[in-house]
């Protein structure tokens, strides 16, 4: 692990003034320049939070230090400012009428009134405005894309009935599921900060589920999806019914496991296994036709998502300055 004394050496040799050198909360030097845009100390605080301050070889809860964490969200900022630019680019617009159906669904999902939603912007130091401009801003990277990737993904008609071929033997023992859940959403705009609270707390309750707490109980107490009320009960479900990663977790699954926290871009998620019965007649491609489309569809989008942002983010200019 290198040094403070290291780190200002270093500092010295590139005759660049380092701003760990200065108390945190009052420096607002730039930390990197991303195509003559900067990224400053406060930036990387509001993204960061604590996980980001005081001695570099501070070792954080989840084994990170300081300097490690600092890295992260420094890199995942500098990515952001250059979908910004991306964005600004091509000109990529929203119209009103998005922006209040975003906003209208977030309520919805957190079965908020207008006045709830207000209170509890205030409660986070926003005000209306500024959340309008962030859901702006969150449709915008959503159009961008779309516009980059979405358009060239098209799984063909041969290409599923080949992956099912392919990999038969492993739809074959798949069942009929009873599953209950337990859902944390995310919002849009989420912050590093923020997104590690909410992955605790679903820790938190994942552990007591294990721990032989009533699932059901902490669903109507935690979770925030419509099946709440009901203990999280989803009903049976069948593989065509659900995307591909979760019907895959089903098929290791014990009845009365519960499963790992899973991520996705909306929530946060545990779900439980509690019966299971056969697919009358067998499974067919139809069954799992929707699960071989996301796993096509998936994997080239990540593939074309990633490449593209590597690309982009070779050609930028960025200079680092931690």
């Amino acid at each position: 692990m290198k040094t403070i004394s290291i780190i200002i050496a270093a500092v010295l040799l590139c005759g660049i003034s380092s701003i760990w050198a200065v108390p945190k909360e009052i420096s607002d030097e730039a930390v990197a320049i991303v195509n003559n845009e900067t990224i400053t100390y406060s930036e990387l605080l509001k993204e960061g939070g604590d996980n980001v301050k005081g001695d570099p070889d501070r070792v954080l809860e989840n084994g990170m230090t300081v300097k490690e964490a600092r890295e992260i969200v420094l890199e995942q900022l500098i990515r952001k400012k250059i979908l910004d630019q991306e964005v600004e680019k091509y000109g990529i617009v929203v119209k009103d009428k998005e922006i209040e159906s975003a906003i209208e669904q977030e309520m919805a999902i957190y079965g908020l009134t207008k006045t709830e939603l207000l209170e509890r912007l205030a409660k986070e130091n926003l005000n209306f405005s500024d959340y309008k401009k962030e859901k702006e801003y969150s449709i915008k990277k959503q159009k961008l894309v779309s516009k980059k990737i979405g358009a060239h993904i098209i799984v063909t008609e041969e290409e599923i009935q080949n992956y099912f071929k392919e990999h038969e033997s492993e739809f074959a023992d798949l069942k009929q599921y009873r599953v209950s859940e337990i859902v944390i959403p995310i919002p849009a705009d989420v912050t590093s900060k923020e997104l590690l609270s909410l992955r605790n707390q679903m820790d938190e309750i994942r552990r007591m589920a294990v721990g032989g707490a009533d699932f059901a109980e902490l669903a109507k107490k935690h979770s925030k999806a419509p099946d709440a009320p009901e203990g999280g009960d989803m009903g049976f479900i069948q593989p065509k019914d659900v995307g591909a990663g979760f019907s895959m977790r089903l098929k290791i699954m014990k009845v009365g496991e519960v499963s790992e926290v899973l991520a996705t871009p909306m929530a946060f998620l545990i779900f439980k296994l509690t019966d299971t019965k056969p697919i009358p007649g067998g499974v067919k491609v139809e069954d799992v036709r929707a699960d071989i489309v996301d796993i096509l569809t998936n994997q080239r989008k990540i593939q074309l998502f990633n490449k593209w942002l590597e690309q982009i983010r070779e050609e930028a200019f960025v200079q680092k300055m931690l």
